[in-house]
């Protein structure tokens, strides 16, 4: 490495097999006080975890599975992300507001949030498309003074 490699923070990927045994044991632990409790706030934050650490349990290319499925059908990933960002925002607001305050306020972010990143991935997709024809350089026509003809 170089003479600063000492320096460099380096991070630390858990085994695979650890991350899956953690990934359930915070989902058994989650779902247990979801049907302890029968609270909404706890029913909603089980599932908001279920819909996130499901996939990394599953198999260790999980995340990237679900995340090319999510490109290949647009409309499915909006409903997806729009109810995990609900269930994840109301879960969390919950604890500061009341159920329907922070019901209507995660309903509202989570809308907004998965209009926004449409239209995002919408604009980056034209973007990259425009990037790619201004890659491709055409012959500019010459006008007759720099071709070096006599008038």
């Amino acid at each position: 490495m170089g003479q600063f490699s000492r320096y460099v923070e380096r991070s630390l990927e858990p085994p695979r097999a650890a991350a899956r045994v953690i990934n359930a044991l915070i989902l058994v632990a989650v779902t247990v006080q979801a049907v302890s409790t029968r609270r909404l706030e706890d029913i909603l934050l089980a599932a908001f975890l279920v819909g996130m650490l499901v996939p990394a349990g599953i198999s260790s290319q999980g995340f990237t599975r679900l995340t090319a499925r999510m490109k290949a059908h647009p409309v499915l990933a909006s409903v997806y992300l729009a109810l995990l960002l609900t269930c994840g925002g109301f879960a969390l607001l919950a604890h500061f507001l009341s159920r329907r305050t922070s019901l209507l306020a995660a309903v509202g972010l989570a809308l907004v949030s998965v209009v926004v990143s449409q239209i995002a991935r919408r604009r980056g997709a034209r973007v990259v498309r425009v990037r790619l024809l201004r890659g491709v350089r055409r012959p500019r026509p010459q006008s007759a003074a720099l071709r070096g003809a006599s008038p």
